[in-house]
């Protein structure tokens, strides 16, 4: 149905649902491309990858990176290599992220624009061809849109959070769990209605405790585990949102939001 085929010493492509054209590249693979499978291949000749559009026999990412990659079919860029060096493209192969890096990611912003970075084993977080965060921490949390969630930054072994300014808002001196996570901000609709601060979890000096990205803190670290309490509709106040636990084998105690800080009700 696909392939590439040979006729009278040249070499051609064929498709079940395409024309026959000449082919004069070494192999290809299926790629996505703007949401299609069909439209475009990534091609390969001397061991040097690009992309082309079937509809003209164009190629419309030039053959000269070591790796190409579409990583989902929603994605409007490429991963690349060059020169043993990783970055990213977009479609129209202009530079998102140069290939500098020992590792790109793409870091989760809801607009998919955002690239964690890593050179010499610090990380950093880009945006079109600029650094969002600077190439200084030893690793980093997902960033996120909203003015609301900072994002987590690692220093030695211990994590800290900075806004979107890159201003620290609170310091290097929380730990990772057992499991080596730390959790970042949430925004609870119960408690933050107009959006505009959140929460989170985290672990100081091996105890828990609840902070806001305001650096106040609601909850103080002195628990041994803290849940949240996760509900399909999340919008009822007269709900419990967390529940804490002085050891982990004590009953645990039910945490409210009376509009102002965190209660417990008898």
């Amino acid at each position: 149905k696909e392939g590439i085929a040979q006729k009278q010493g040249k070499k051609y492509y064929f498709s079940s649902s395409r024309n026959i054209f000449p082919f004069e590249y070494d192999n290809f693979q299926k790629t996505y491309f703007r949401g299609n499978y069909d439209t475009h291949l990534i091609v390969i000749k001397n061991n040097k990858q690009g992309i082309l559009r079937l509809a003209d026999n164009k190629l419309v990412i030039p053959c000269e990176y070591e790796e190409v990659e579409i990583r989902s079919y929603k994605d409007e860029f490429i991963f690349v290599k060059k020169n043993g060096k990783y970055g990213i493209i977009n479609l129209e192969s202009q530079p998102l992220v140069p290939c500098e890096f020992d590792y790109v990611s793409r870091n989760f912003g809801e607009q998919g624009g955002y690239f964690l970075v890593e050179k010499n084993k610090k990380q950093g977080i880009m945006a079109a061809n600029k650094y969002v965060i600077p190439l200084v921490y030893d690793e980093l949390g997902r960033f996120y849109n909203d003015l609301a969630i900072p994002i987590g930054v690692k220093k030695g072994n211990k994590w800290g959070f900075v806004d979107k300014k890159f201003k620290q808002i609170l310091p290097f001196e929380f730990e990772e769990d057992s499991n080596g996570m730390v959790y970042g901000f949430e925004i609870n609709n119960i408690m933050s209605p107009k959006k505009d601060f959140s929460t989170a979890i985290l672990r100081k000096n091996g105890k828990s405790g609840i902070i806001d990205n305001k650096g106040r803190l609601l909850i103080p670290f002195e628990y041994e585990v803290i849940e949240k309490i996760y509900y399909y509709n999340d919008d009822d106040i007269k709900k419990p949102l967390f529940r804490v636990f002085k050891k982990a084998d004590d009953k645990g105690i039910e945490l409210y939001w009376d509009g102002k800080k965190l209660i417990t009700k008898s």
